[in-house]
């Protein structure tokens, strides 16, 4: 034990010489001392802790909390980023260099190190320009509650790899279970603080129809875990959705609700989930479908570091959503997929990009429309 609390503190003298404890992540750098000295002196270990935040009764905890907080929850955030980024990458999250900053790795005392839940984000979109802290915070809460590697969803993996964590029951905390038995109507409402998240539970449900009123569905990410005999199915919400309906008997079905900016200067979402078992879509009129095809100004514009782009299409169909500066490179693919006819929106993350005009390309069928927007910092 005083030999792993060495290797713990040790860890911690490479986060003082490179910044990283400056800013908003004591739980992040706490969780990487503790991953890192359990590599240091056990390897993997055979010790499961159980998944819970120091104040349960706090529904939607942030995903970074003030002290005092659990230290094995923060391990397990950095056990997931190790297993998403790979171990040897993971140094590459505290060598955190500003853009066109001067960092030496051998004396990092005068370097321009990032810092805080920035330079977190900035890092890991370094490594791979797919990767942002938005995602991850995503994707480490929907495998907490699935951990299951044979569920895929947009290419990730939602299951731990390490041996400590795979195929374990989690037991994450603010799981909300509706039993349909005695009633066809439920009305469930979620807070959820920076980063934090929700799950609400459907046991048995049968067409399931579910309204959601959100109060900023531009931090909102929503996800649905259908569970039926032996078959698991995760699917991506639009972050506007107000209805939605799943048709079919099922043995499960698990909304999983995440806050995904984890900055602790942004709002709490109250999400208001009302659901109803046997939904006749037939007894509803149609929501009118858009006419053509359209691409909407992104909002904020001028933007920094992130903005909202939305579309429109008449019909379902594949659809592209991509952007370019003005070299005419492509810098960012941000759909590629098939999706329902409607009004859609997404999220664009430009975190180490460096200002200017950029353009945003929508290609459905044969039709392609473009915008201009400005990254201005």
């Amino acid at each position: 034990m005083y030999s792993q609390a060495n290797a713990h503190e040790y860890t911690h003298n490479i986060h003082f010489a490179y910044g990283t404890h400056v800013g908003n992540l004591d739980f992040f750098i706490e969780g990487f001392a503790e991953w890192a000295a359990d590599i240091i002196m056990f390897g993997e270990g055979n010790v499961v802790p159980s998944f819970s935040y120091s104040n349960p009764s706090s529904p939607g905890e942030p995903l970074f909390p003030p002290r005092p907080f659990d230290y094995d929850n923060a391990k397990i955030f950095a056990t997931y980023l190790a297993d998403r980024i790979g171990s040897d990458n993971m140094k590459r999250l505290i060598q955190v260099c500003e853009p066109g900053g001067v960092c030496d790795v051998d004396d990092p005392d005068d370097g321009d190190w990032y810092q805080g839940i920035d330079g977190l984000d900035y890092a890991l979109s370094s490594l791979d320009s797919s990767l942002t802290l938005s995602g991850i915070v995503v994707d480490y809460h929907t495998t907490n509650f699935v951990n299951d590697s044979s569920v895929v969803l947009d290419g990730v993996k939602h299951g731990y790899e390490t041996p400590r964590y795979a195929n374990k029951k989690m037991w994450p905390r603010n799981v909300v279970v509706v039993d349909f038995s005695d009633s066809a109507f439920s009305e469930k409402e979620l807070e959820l603080y920076p980063g934090g998240y929700g799950y609400v539970t459907y046991e048995n449900p049968s067409n399931l129809h579910l309204s959601l009123d959100k109060s900023h569905s531009d931090v909102t990410s929503l996800r649905l875990f259908k569970e039926r005999n032996n078959t698991k199915e995760l699917l991506e919400m639009d972050g506007d959705v107000t209805e939605y309906t799943v048709a079919g008997d099922y043995d499960r079905v698990t909304l999983i609700a995440v806050h995904n900016n984890p900055r602790p200067n942004q709002p709490e979402i109250t999400l208001n989930i009302s659901a109803t078992q046997n939904y006749d879509p037939t007894s509803i009129e149609e929501e009118e479908l858009p006419g053509a095809l359209s691409l909407a100004q992104n909002y904020p514009n001028p933007f920094n570091p992130s903005t909202f782009i939305r579309w429109a299409q008449p019909q379902t169909g594949q659809v592209r959503l991509s952007v370019y500066n003005m070299l005419g490179q492509e810098v960012a693919t941000l759909i590629d997929e098939i999706r329902p006819a409607g009004t859609h929106e997404t999220r664009l993350d430009a975190l180490g990009w460096t200002s200017g005009v950029y353009v945003y390309v929508l290609e459905a069928g044969e039709q392609t429309l473009t915008q201009k927007m400005i990254l201005l910092k």
